[in-house]
Parts: C-alpha cells; structure tokens; sequence
C-alpha cells in the first residue's frame, strides 16, 4: 500500500455491459483493489473516466448481490467490506481513496465516519486527492476540527462511537446537533451512539448525561421509548412532581421507566378524584364523531374512569385535552381499548396509539376495525376547515 497510484492490470476488474439495456454499446469497467479502484465508462465512441469523488453507475449493494463480479468483490479486503455499507452515498470515493492511500485507508479502518466527513469537506472545497492525503496523515483532533468539530480527542472518540444506518444528509444534520445543540461531552460513557439516541436526546435534552442514556444499548430500546417518557412527564406533572426528567434519569433500562410509568399510572387513577389538575370539566366536543362502540370521551370525570377501568395513563391527557391538543375515545368492540388522537390547528387528526388494558397489544381485528371507522369518517364526512 502507498501514497502513489500503482500501475494498471487488468486482472480480476469488473465489466458490465449495459448494450443490451440501453440499445447502443455501453460498457463499464472498474478497476480491483490492487490497481485502485476507478471505474471507466466506454459508451459509443466516447470514454468517461470516473473522477474520485463520482460514484459509479452501478451501486456496490448491486454488485455484492452478484455472483459474476465475486472475483472484483473478493479483491476488496473484509475489513473494508465490513464498514462500507451506511457510507453508501459515497462508497465509490471511500473504495478510490481506501484503495490508492495508505493514510487514507489506515483511518477508514479505525474511525470510517471521520473519513466520511473529510470527504464530505474536501467535495464542498473542491480539494484534490492531495489535499486529503495531507490530512489524513495529520493528527485527528486537528481532522475533526477541520470537518468543523470541536479540535478534542473526546469528539474524535464520540465521531467513533457513531453507528449509524445509513451516512447521509440526515446523519450530518444530527452530528451538528450532536456537537452543537446538546452538550456531546456528556456522552463520554456512551460507547455505541445511534440515531434513536441522538433524537432522543434532541427530544428531551434534560436527559443528557441520566443514568439511562448512559446504560444505552442500541437494538434494546424501542422507538416507544419516546412516548413513554412523554407519559411519564405528564404523569409526573399531574402528580405535581415538576422534577420529573431526575426520576426518569435515573432509570437503567426501558424496563425500569415501564415500571416508573406504572407506578406513576396507578398513583393519578388511584388519587385522580383528589387531583386538583384533574378538574371536573367538559371537554371540547370531539373532532371526530363516534359510533355505538367508539366513544368519545367528553368529560373528564369519564377520563378518570377510563384510566382506572383500562390501568393505564390516559389521564395524563388532561391538560393536553383541555388545550385541544388532544383526544380521547374508548372503543368497546371488538375489545375494550382507548383510542389517542393528536390534533393539530388546520389539520385532520391523526392516530396517535391505540392501546388495550394495561397498554397491552390488541388483535389485528381490532386495528383493523379502528382504523376502518377512522379513514371513513376522516376522508367522508370530516369536514377539514
């Protein structure tokens, strides 16, 4: 491996000729690894040399599905393989880089996303390759910094640690979040961060440096997560506890803040007649108009009993119900649940959750029922004003 481009052969390169599909001569061809990879387009007469920084006409997922290009596939080392895959916006740049630059390729292997970004800078600066050779041979504080992060050995470990599906616009819009929104020093005990982390943090930021974001481990959470700690605040709030984010931190793991929730649950259904935020009051009239077996719940006396009857938190509602923020209905059939609808000004209500006794999952029958009555009603006789 070196700095220089090495001779060209022509052995184990890939060819795909598109003649057939395109109806005239079409071939493209893309050099191994041990040559470096660049891939050439002969078309008619003419010849289209791909620059580093074009991705090639054919996408490496492609390729890799393809058992004639194994020999190309196989010239590629595993390591490089491996890490490739959510860079797939710019796999060709990383493979033309990786595969002609030893400096480039030796900081793919240890910290890939950071290469990411130098290459993500270096097209909006329009740099030459040896402008990014000089760089990944500096060190990478000084790299980081000139991606436009903080110059610190913790934001290149915190760059390390970013496991994201797939590296594009998105993923750079949250590491700027990351670095400038939330305080990113707090997660220096976090070794594995990912997009549900981050837009959890973006959410509730109060959470930063919790023991729960610092015990997270990724493919354990589920996306419910976010509700249910906005269940858990209202909950808290209701209760009269405004310090709610110090007891939601200090849970380990979704278990613990399910159980935080229930307990907070049966504390509002337990006290709700005693709760001076749970006034007796009617609510608005409902956005939606019910049917014999879904309800709208109209009062909140009829929200409290709702709460107590299914063993949940739908009490919690209250203050959002009152704002017109919200609303609730109880379906009787095919089993009994409580219907959320969130409502928006200008807008038709959208189905927030559904959800039967003790937030338990209800049976197809009865998604299908609801959500029959509420594309009926919402796209017939809903009339959005």
């Amino acid at each position: 491996m070196t700095n220089k481009e090495p001779a060209h052969s022509a052995n184990n390169d890939l060819w795909a000729d598109f003649s057939t599909l395109l109806n005239y001569t079409s071939c493209l061809r893309i050099g191994n690894w041990s040559q470096g990879i660049r891939w050439t387009l002969h078309y008619e007469k003419e010849t289209e040399h791909g620059r580093w920084h074009q991705e090639a006409p054919l996408p490496l997922a492609y390729i890799l599905s393809c058992p004639e290009y194994r020999p190309w596939v196989q010239t590629i080392p595993d390591s490089v393989l491996q890490k490739i895959k959510p860079y797939s916006e710019n796999e060709f740049s990383l493979l033309y880089l990786c595969s002609r630059y030893a400096s480039v390729y030796e900081l793919f292997l240890s910290n890939p996303t950071l290469v990411w970004l130098l290459l993500r800078q270096a097209k909006a600066q329009h740099w030459d390759t040896s402008d990014i050779v000089q760089l990944s041979q500096q060190k990478r504080t000084h790299i980081a910094q000139v991606c436009g992060l903080p110059a610190s050995p913790l934001a290149v470990k915190i760059v390390q640690r970013l496991k994201f599906k797939k590296f594009g616009i998105s993923a750079l819009e949250m590491i700027q979040q990351l670095f400038y929104t939330l305080d990113y020093r707090r997660l220096s005990h976090v070794q594995r961060i990912d997009e549900l982390l981050i837009q959890l943090l973006v959410q509730f930021p109060r959470l930063q440096g919790s023991r729960l974001v610092s015990s997270y481990q990724p493919g354990l959470w589920p996306y419910r997560i976010f509700s249910k700690i906005a269940d858990c605040q209202r909950l808290a709030e209701q209760l009269g506890n405004q310090d709610c984010f110090n007891l939601i931190g200090h849970c380990k793991n979704p278990l613990q803040l399910q159980e935080l929730h229930d307990r907070l649950a049966t504390r509002l259904n337990e006290n709700s007649d005693k709760n001076p935020g749970l006034k007796a009051v009617d609510y608005a009239p409902p956005p939606l108009p019910g049917t014999a077996t879904i309800i709208p719940i109209t009062h909140s006396e009829d929200l409290r009993a709702e709460g107590r009857q299914m063993e949940h938190c739908v009490a919690a509602y209250h203050t959002d119900i009152t704002k017109g923020y919200y609303y609730v209905y109880r379906i009787t059939y095919p089993e009994p649940a409580t219907l959320g609808l969130i409502l928006n000004p200008g807008e038709k209500p959208c189905i927030d959750q559904l959800q039967g006794v003790r937030n338990q999952l209800l049976t197809k029958e009865t998604y299908d029922y609801v959500k029959e009555w509420f594309l009926n009603v919402v796209d017939g006789d809903f009339d959005d004003k």
